[in-house]
Order: C-alpha cells, then sequence, then structure tokens
C-alpha cells in the first residue's frame, strides 16, 4: 500500500486531475451545501421554503446528470472533453443565478438543475483518476482524489463567510447576520474564478483509453 501510495502521489497528472475535480465541485459544496437557500432567498425575494427548493434544483440536476455523462463519455469514448464543456456550461448557468437577479423564480429553479446536470460532468474525473494511472492503483486512485475533493470542498464554505463578513455592513436581524445581495456576489465570485481555473488546468489533463483488464474482450458498434 505505502509503494501505491508513493507511486500515486509522485504522478503529477493525478494531482493536475484532483485539483480540477475539487474546483469543478466547490459551486455544487457553496451553493447547495450552505449558501444557495440564503442568497436565493435574499436575491429573488422568496421563502425559505421556496429558496431551498430551488437548491435542491441543483442536486436533482446532478441525479439526471451523472448517468448521462457517463453515456456520453463512454459513447465518444472522451471524457476530458466531456469534462471541458460542462465545466463552461456549468460556469454559464452560473453567472445566471448570481447575476441575472431580475430572472423569474421559475428561470432560477431551470439555472439551478442545469448547474447540478452540468456539475455532474465532475464524476468523470473519478473515471480518468482510475485510467491515467497503473491497473494495480485503481481504486487508490478514485480515494485519492475523492480525499483531495472532500479536504479542499470543506474549506470552501467558511471561505465565502470571510468574503460575506469582509462586504457586511454590521446588520443583524434575530441573531443572523442580514447580507446584502452584492455582498454574495462578491463572495461567489470566487466560484466561477475556480470554474474557470479548472477549465484552463483540464487543458493540460492527460487522457489514456480504458484499461482492458485480462478476460475482458472490447465491443464493438
Amino acid at each position: 500500500m505505502e509503494t501505491y501510495l508513493k507511486q500515486l502521489c509522485k504522478s503529477g497528472h493525478s494531482w493536475l486531475n484532483a485539483v480540477i475535480a475539487l474546483f469543478f465541485y466547490m459551486t455544487t459544496t457553496a451553493v447547495g451545501g450552505l449558501w444557495g437557500v440564503p442568497f436565493i432567498q435574499k436575491t429573488y425575494h422568496v421563502s425559505k421554503h421556496t429558496a431551498g427548493f430551488a437548491t435542491s434544483m441543483l442536486f436533482f440536476g446532478w441525479l439526471i446528470g451523472g448517468p448521462i455523462m457517463g453515456f456520453l463519455s463512454d459513447k465518444i469514448k472522451n471524457r476530458k472533453h466531456i469534462i471541458l464543456i460542462t465545466i463552461f456550461l456549468t460556469l454559464a448557468s452560473l453567472l445566471c443565478v448570481v447575476y441575472l437577479t431580475k430572472m423569474p423564480i421559475f428561470l432560477v429553479y431551470v439555472f439551478m438543475f442545469l448547474v447540478g446536470f452540468f456539475s455532474s460532468g465532475q464524476l468523470l474525473n473519478f473515471t480518468l483518476a482510475a485510467e491515467i494511472n497503473s491497473p494495480n492503483i485503481k481504486g487508490t486512485s478514485i480515494a485519492f482524489t475523492n480525499f483531495v475533493v472532500a479536504v479542499g470542498s470543506s474549506i470552501v464554505q467558511p471561505i465565502i463567510g470571510v468574503f460575506l463578513d469582509s462586504g457586511w455592513d454590521g446588520k443583524i436581524t434575530n441573531g443572523i447576520n442580514v447580507y446584502s445581495i452584492k455582498d454574495f456576489q462578491n463572495a461567489f465570485l470566487i466560484l466561477p474564478i475556480m470554474l474557470a481555473v479548472a477549465g484552463l488546468l483540464t487543458f493540460f489533463l492527460k487522457e489514456q483509453p480504458p484499461i482492458i483488464e485480462a478476460g475482458e474482450t472490447l465491443s464493438g458498434d
């Protein structure tokens, strides 16, 4: 196991793939995990219940998008291109939610769904984690990618909180800090930046064809 970990940690492409997966996932963590509900509630002047439903559309998008992304990547046999395209489509959908603040709420539902749907392309980074490493460390490489994503994404929520507090005017209601729409937009700026960085890094990502194990056969069309 120690030898496998050393081999994996020396792989620059494994680190690159894991960082891309992390930056890609940060939007889901930040918007879906904590800050999406108060942002939508404040920005679109809706109830907490409605804002919660809008945020849940992100996860519904993941649910629908995950199998589709896997099917498409197997069909065209190119993980990297799908990752790249979905990163920038996630970015476009997120920008609509955060900055086009005059939309009717049903369009917020649509764009939140699209954020989740396109974000599910991040699952292909785990497929690549196995494909860009030797067969004997497939499981370790997937676990390594998941570790980087889990640890890295755990800090995005407090980072956004710091950015929110930096522009906060001190207003408190019922013991809760009240942030303006501009505060949220400024704090959320880190998310499109991370998506853009992930997209740029993807150009340097290595991709190998799926490794056929002994005893397996290729299926022809």
